[in-house]
């Protein structure tokens, strides 16, 4: 359910029959390789749906900082913020400070799941657009699903395969208006 936020920023950018063909591939292979089902907890689909909402506002807000005139810059800064906001909660953590390489374990932590992910979102969003990069999102399920058989060696059913074929067609089909953004979006400097 989490993923109505993103299906709704790419039907909102859904301009051609081919845009959403793709739309409609990528929800359907969600919804297999999701195993959606509407029972249980209303508490849990009210947290599903915010999720999706607060997804869907990342992907708003993010593209407004990608085109806006600091980029990646502003998103240094962000997280430079951040980190001082709550370097002071760090300071109950006693072992980090004692221990060099559980502190250089917490800060690559901090880089390879905050900094790097979200300068690669402001990289993506300026070359796809919003909608496109919202579609793209789709593919975090059959990625999911592919580290689950190297991994933890689960085999997907004959019905999430299906659901991952239908999310990578998906992205295939919509992926020419993404090329043709990306080549203006270069030729005006951008």
């Amino acid at each position: 359910m989490e993923f109505i936020g993103p299906v709704a920023i790419a039907a909102l950018g859904s301009r051609t029959v081919r845009d959403l063909g793709g739309l409609l591939l990528a929800v359907l292979g969600i919804v297999l390789l999701g195993d959606v089902r509407w029972d249980g907890h209303a508490l849990g689909v009210v947290f599903a749906i915010g999720a999706g909402v607060l997804w869907a506002g990342y992907i708003v807000l993010g593209k407004i900082v990608a085109d806006g005139k600091q980029g990646i810059d502003g998103l240094a800064v962000g997280l430079c913020g951040a980190a001082l906001v709550t370097s002071p909660m760090a300071l109950t953590t006693g072992p980090v400070w004692h221990s060099p390489n559980l502190l250089l374990f917490a800060i690559a932590v901090g880089v390879l799941s905050s900094a790097l992910p979200y300068a690669l979102d402001q990289v993506v969003l300026v070359r796809m657009g919003r909608d496109g990069f919202a579609l793209l999102l789709a593919i975090l399920p059959a990625t999911a699903a592919a580290i689950g058989v190297v991994v933890l060696r689960q085999i997907p059913t004959p019905v999430e395969v299906v659901g991952i074929a239908l999310v990578i067609v998906a992205v295939w089909v919509s992926q020419s208006r993404w090329r043709a953004n990306a080549t203006r979006g270069r030729g005006s400097g951008r």
